[in-house]
């Protein structure tokens, strides 16, 4: 966990070094810290022990150790680029028959890429881009009869696409998605999520909506056929 603390504050960093950069181009730069409020469903683990996986945000809250989302935008007003870094890890204890187990899981999601933007008119902007997606998963299982281990980690392209709505001076709504895999590393993975966003001042954005995220890929006898969903809120602030 520890590792894993550090290497978050190093792409936090990072992302905010490159705004900073940016910004010192003259290029507009946001940053959104956001919290998701996801539940997971579908299967995972290695082949033949795969499960079930039904866990709502509660079930999720429950168990969290540290959770961490933030999302950076740059333009130009022709050429951008957008990062989104995703990771969670948690932890769960049950005693049983055989005594104690533990389990802890980690999870990064990093989707990353450069866009063009079309403007049309004040009230209407498309972006249009390709990028990848990088997904780790590590979990670690611990027993009084002997412990297990598990890491897997992926990177999938993916086709970016983006448009926001401006509706009068102070509101607006955004639609974001994504689709990849193509069967390169995911069979298949796409993402959608949908955003009414207020602007409390020239600067600061207030943002609320619903992501969902669908992933199926599987590599020798490893699973991760899931979505992930839930509500989002976030602060979107200008630099």
């Amino acid at each position: 966990m520890k590792k894993n603390i550090i290497t978050l504050l190093t792409a936090v960093a990072l992302l905010i070094s490159g705004a900073a950069y940016a910004q010192d181009n003259d290029w507009n730069v946001t940053l959104t810290p956001y919290g998701w409020l996801a539940g997971l469903d579908g299967h995972t683990g290695t082949k033949p022990l795969v499960a079930e996986v039904d866990l709502s945000p509660s079930d999720i809250i429950e168990d969290l150790e540290l959770a961490a989302m933030l999302t950076l935008d740059a333009n130009n007003g022709t050429w951008g680029v957008v990062a989104d870094m995703f990771y969670v890890g948690l932890e769960d204890h049950e005693n049983t028959a055989i005594g104690k187990i533990k389990a802890e899981v980690e999870q990064w999601i990093v989707t990353a890429g450069p866009y063009y933007r079309i403007q049309t008119g004040n009230d209407l902007v498309v972006n249009i881009g390709a990028g990848g997606r990088y997904m780790n998963a590590d979990t670690d299982i611990t027993t009084p009869v002997g412990d297990s281990s598990d890491s897997e980690s992926w990177i999938d392209p993916v086709v970016i696409l983006g448009l926001r709505v401006s509706v009068g001076e102070k509101f607006f709504i955004d639609l974001d998605g994504d689709i990849g895999g193509f069967g390169v590393e995911s069979d298949l993975t796409w993402m959608v999520m949908g955003t009414a966003g207020y602007s409390i001042n020239q600067t600061v954005d207030l943002c609320v909506g619903y992501q969902h995220l669908d992933v199926d890929y599987e590599d020798d006898g490893f699973v991760y056929d899931a979505a992930t969903s839930g509500l989002a809120v976030g602060l979107s602030i200008s630099l």
